[in-house]
């Protein structure tokens, strides 16, 4: 099981890697 903190942690990397991707394919 993995701690509350820790899957936040995650979330917020994934979010951060998605919305450089979001941002870079609407900069195209």
């Amino acid at each position: 099981n993995i701690p509350d903190d820790e899957y936040d942690e995650v979330v917020n990397w994934w979010n951060t890697i998605f919305m450089g991707r979001l941002m870079e394919f609407y900069e195209e």
